[in-house]
């Protein structure tokens, strides 16, 4: 086997004393919303070449993001065309031992010196971030061209390309987008709009993305060693415009998964592009195309690398996959062991006269790979290939969002093609939660089951579940989300999704305070005055044609805290009020070891609906004195973080054991009274403190 690494190790080296001025010329993010970490530049080029010169250890391509598995040396948009009879082609990356350098070989495209890439978020806790024209939880945006005053990279004295530049004259937006849903942290989208800005037409343009992965464990196998590079397999996925490459003979108990370029879609001024056999404007795109190349790192023969413009755009314009010996000879051959790169492109687009436009989307997929069945790394089956498979549809159909034909035109009814549109659980339902003494009923309503999913247009709509915290989860300090136990699951009936077992046994048609719900569900035996988390999460079939899992709204977006108790008292006469625990034994089991003076808590209970708490010393001295009306919620207690998710049973309040000039009370006995607001009856009663 051909071993190569030694070029790229020895550029790397020679690159790490030129970062102060490499770093001049662009600026540089990491994605950390999914669970792709992924180096992005302001000149279009993902991955970092493992170049720690500028990137201050930065993952290139890192996923898991927290892993050591990176997947990526490094890549970038190709774009070619004809201009004025001369084939050319701007090329974001190459083939390079050093990735970008100032003025580096096919590294073409430029910013202008101290430009800065934006970030923005659509997530509302992002404040310093958050943009209502956000796409995604982390937007990057940034702009470029293939042009530049006297071929000089800006704000240096490199010329592009050693001087032999003949740009086409481009500029460039670009937008990237990621997400850190679940069901969606895979992969990273990219977004470009390019513009012909010069004088004369670009006839036959196509656009591509070229990368050169390299899937390796990089705590086993540290960049630069023996054989680092050239351990790639490669393939695509002709159906789905997916390109890839595995670890075809390394760290293979490791680097179980894929890198992954996908073609997504693209519109000119002629209108929406995409390879036939589809619906839509089949004449517009008749000849249009998506194709893939591989070639060998400074390989020759068959997989030879492109050099000039010419070769570069014969690459760019035909694809392998339509040699006579494809299946038979090339597609083996690219899943053996080497160092190679993917270029997956689309075109012919429509010619760009002068202030024409294309938008084009690519997406960057990280996948598993199913190895269970024992086969050589180099082995490809469809089996192992279908986690890939299935987040390239998943990926797919976000992009078409209400275009779900993928024709250009709008599947919904609207006149607005919406794309990057991500499928959604059902809709929360409207949710009532009871407490009451050693018991708490969760009532809820039907709309979830109306939902639309926002990509396939259907109701999916399959089930609730009910979850529950441990007892004393607080007090512990476990953290929510691992404190949630499942009570109960019902989902719907007579279909192949789950356990079909319906609803009829929580189906009690409700009407709380002229609220109407259609389902009840009651936990019982419960520790009054301990706080109990309760959460409804409704949940959907998925999609096996895209590749979906069954989404779930989570336990965390409809939870409520509970602190079960006795209800209102009608009359205190007959049914005494009292306190508890009693004794007080310094602190009670439900306050924290390490609670502080003031996080401590005493319940008064069975208390009227309004009513008056005065507590005094056995002296008669006032110790404090409390309003209470039964829609207390917890105020005034450090222990109960969210009052307005609180929920109390009416007929208690709780007393942080303070006096109204928050001084701590000593032990000993203590009286309270209890005064009905509305009837005027009083109730005297005691309790005492030990310390």
């Amino acid at each position: 086997m051909t071993v190569v690494h030694p070029y790229k190790f020895a550029a790397l080296l020679l690159c790490l004393f030129s970062g102060t001025v490499q770093a001049q010329t662009f600026n540089e993010k990491v994605t950390t919303e999914s669970n792709v970490a992924m180096t992005i530049n302001s000149l279009g080029i993902i991955g970092n070449s493992f170049n720690g010169s500028y990137t201050q250890g930065k993952p290139s391509c890192k996923y898991p993001r927290l892993s050591d598995i990176e997947h990526l040396f490094n890549g970038g948009l190709w774009i070619g065309g004809v201009k004025n009879g001369e084939t050319r082609v701007s090329t974001g990356a190459y083939d390079s031992g050093s990735g970008y350098t100032v003025g580096g070989s096919n590294y073409e495209f430029v910013a202008p010196f101290g430009a800065v890439m934006q970030e923005r978020s659509s997530l509302l806790s992002k404040q310093d971030l958050y943009s209502p024209n956000a796409i995604s939880h982390q937007d990057f945006l940034s702009d470029f061209t293939d042009t530049a005053d006297r071929g000089v990279v800006p704000g240096t004295q490199f010329l592009i390309n050693g001087g032999n530049y003949t740009p086409l004259g481009l500029k460039i937006h670009m937008e990237t987008y990621n997400w850190n849903y679940p069901y969606s942290n895979f992969f990273v989208i990219l977004n470009f709009r390019i513009i012909n800005t010069s004088k004369d037409s670009i006839v036959n343009p196509y656009i591509g993305y070229w990368a050169d992965g390299v899937v390796r464990n990089v705590r086993l196998s540290p960049t630069g060693t023996a054989n680092f590079f050239g351990a790639g397999g490669n393939g695509y996925m002709d159906s789905l415009q997916t390109s890839y490459e595995f670890d075809a003979n390394g760290d293979t108990a490791t680097t179980r998964s894929y890198f992954a370029l996908k073609y997504l879609g693209a519109d000119d001024r002629k209108g929406f592009r995409f390879p036939l056999p589809l619906a839509g404007n089949q004449a517009l795109n008749e000849n249009f195309k998506v194709n893939y190349n591989s070639w060998q790192f400074r390989g020759t023969g068959d997989l030879y690398s492109p050099k000039t413009d010419a070769d570069k755009y014969g690459r760019l314009s035909s694809s392998m996959t339509n040699l006579p010996d494809w299946a038979t000879v090339v597609q083996p051959k690219l899943a053996t062991p080497f160092n190679r790169s993917n270029l997956i492109s689309a075109g012919p687009f429509t010619t760009m006269m002068p202030g024409d436009t294309i938008n084009v989307a690519f997406a960057v997929i990280l996948a598993n790979r199913d190895r269970s069945e024992g086969l050589p790394p180099s082995a490809i089956t469809k089996k192992q290939l279908s986690l890939l498979s299935n987040a390239s549809k998943y990926v797919q159909s976000a992009f078409n969002g209400n275009d779900r034909t993928y024709d250009g035109i709008a599947d919904d009814g609207s006149n607005k093609v919406k794309r990057f549109v991500l499928p959604s659980p059902p809709n929360i339902p409207k949710t009532k939660v009871v407490a009451r003494d050693h018991a708490i009923d969760i009532y809820w309503d039907r709309k979830a089951e109306l939902s639309v999913d926002a990509i396939t247009g259907e109701k999916d709509f399959e089930g609730y579940r009910i979850y529950k915290t441990k007892f004393g989860y607080d007090v512990e300090g476990i953290s929510l989300e691992s404190a949630y136990e499942l009570l109960a699951s019902y989902d719907t009936p007579d279909n192949s999704y789950f356990y079909n077992n319906g609803f009829s046994k929580i189906y009690e048609p409700t009407v709380i305070d002229g609220d109407s719900f259609t389902y009840k569900y009651t936990i019982n035996n419960l520790q009054n005055g301990w706080q109990h988390g309760v959460a409804l999460e409704v949940f959907d079939k998925g999609n096996s044609a895209t590749g979906l899992p069954s989404l779930s709204t989570g336990a965390l977006n409809n939870q409520f805290f509970v602190y079960t108790g006795a209800g209102a008292n009608g009359d205190i006469n007959k049914d005494e009020p009292f306190a508890y625990p009693n004794p007080y034994y310094g602190t009670a089991a439900w306050d924290k070891s390490t609670a502080k003076a003031d996080d401590r808590r005493m319940v008064f209970a069975n208390l009227p609906k309004r009513c008056t708490i005065r507590i005094m010393t056995a002296a008669g001295d006032l110790v404090d004195e409390i309003k209470h009306d039964e829609l207390y919620g917890g105020e005034g207690i450090k222990s109960i973080a969210d009052p307005t998710k609180t929920i109390f049973a009416g007929g208690e309040h709780y007393w942080n054991l303070l006096s109204s000039y928050t001084q701590i009370i000593s032990r000993g006995m203590y009286i309270f009274t209890v005064t009905d607001a509305e009837t005027g009856k009083i109730f005297k009663g005691t309790f005492t403190i030990i310390k």
